[in-house]
């Protein structure tokens, strides 16, 4: 929703909130491949910049992922926020992400984009102004609520296993899988193997993993990644919950969410974006939460972070299928472990009334 011309005319010359953020029409094609891919999380997107830069950020509804992009100093022609003395974002908003929809339309004939906070009345509103190679103006004013600032807590340095993977063979690994709810994934030295069970309609899709199932109406499909085709891979064979291959190699596993980990990547491989290497933060317990981040690039100008809850499933030892046969209970996700927090440190609402529990950072 806009202001009347009078008033927006009154709140663009009052744009008295202290940010002041320019964008090159290229990097604003980024910014609407990022907005795209909040899209793809949760309803909402919360908006807030310090003096560090530009967050974006999105919890899904059943608080179990996590996603948020940072647009650094580097990435605007020029940026401008408050300055606080907490370090805490001086700038908190949240906008619904469909009303972001006509913001980003037409961006292609975009030159730059003026990015500011105003005041009509009571009414508070966050400004696109599009400069267009035409030469014409266009601008946008979305009514924004003021709203606090949470942050998934994930210490990777805590974390038991990683790996670090380029965009392009994971892109080109997942393709292999179709689109099945969810993916089991076992990192070893040997390499990173995704495997996905497409279930008939009596099983909803929330069957566990199991190499032998009773039920026959699926049809199982695996990819594996060498380990010379990943930048590295870390695999604690003291953490708890490893397990081992058919050689004695330790092996970490997880079970998560396909579609969200698809949303994150498809955001890496625009082409306006083109992020070369995600890195994956896990634990092989039951129901750790796991990070996958771009890690951060100051040519760039952005990172990207996503915590994403995994299936815990009492059954299965480690997070690997057992071999006994037998067919399981429907699996069942797990709020995040590494959740949603205040800068506070209080826990922050969900949608639901269940509360994510807070990390240690």
């Amino acid at each position: 929703p806009c202001p009347p011309d009078a008033g927006m005319a009154a709140a663009e010359a009052s744009t008295g909130g202290g940010l002041a953020a320019f964008v090159s029409g290229k990097n604003m094609k980024v910014f609407a491949a990022a907005v795209s891919a909040i899209a793809k999380i949760g309803k909402d997107l919360y908006l807030d910049a310090s003096e560090d830069g530009m967050m974006l950020r999105a919890l899904n509804g059943s608080n179990s992922v996590y996603l948020a992009v940072l647009f650094t100093r580097g990435f605007f022609t020029h940026f401008e926020a408050p300055s606080v003395r907490d370090g805490s974002p001086s700038v908190r908003c949240k906008v619904q992400v469909k009303a972001m929809q006509p913001v980003l339309t037409g961006i292609r004939s975009v030159e730059s984009t003026r990015i500011a906070l105003a005041k009509s009345g009571v009414t508070s509103y966050i400004i696109f102004q599009h400069q267009c190679s035409s030469g014409a103006v266009k601008t946008h004013a979305l009514m924004y609520e003021d709203t606090e600032v949470f942050a998934a807590v994930y210490d990777r340095a805590q974390a038991s296993h990683n790996f670090v993977v380029s965009c392009r063979t994971l892109d080109t690994a997942l393709e292999h899988l179709g689109v099945p709810q969810e993916v089991f994934v076992q990192a070893s030295d040997a390499g990173i193997e995704f495997r996905a069970h497409h279930f008939g309609p009596a099983l909803g899709g929330k069957a566990a993993f199991r190499e032998d199932l009773a039920h026959k109406a699926h049809v199982e499909a695996s990819v594996s990644i060498r380990a010379d085709d990943l930048e590295r891979v870390c695999v604690s064979d003291t953490a708890p919950g490893v397990g081992s291959d058919e050689d004695g190699r330790p092996t970490a596993s997880f079970v998560t969410t396909l579609s969200e980990m698809r949303a994150m990547l498809e955001f890496c491989r625009a082409p306006a974006v083109d992020i070369g290497h995600l890195s994956f933060y896990f634990d092989s317990e039951d129901g750790a939460p796991i990070l996958v981040t771009s890690e951060r690039n100051e040519d760039l100008g952005i990172v990207v972070d996503q915590v994403m809850a995994t299936i815990a499933d009492e059954d299965a030892a480690g997070g690997a299928p057992p071999r006994d046969g037998t067919s399981a209970a429907p699996a069942e996700r797990t709020a995040l472990a590494a959740a949603a927090e205040h800068d506070d440190g209080t826990p922050a609402r969900g949608p639901e009334s269940k509360r994510p529990r807070p990390a240690g950072h």
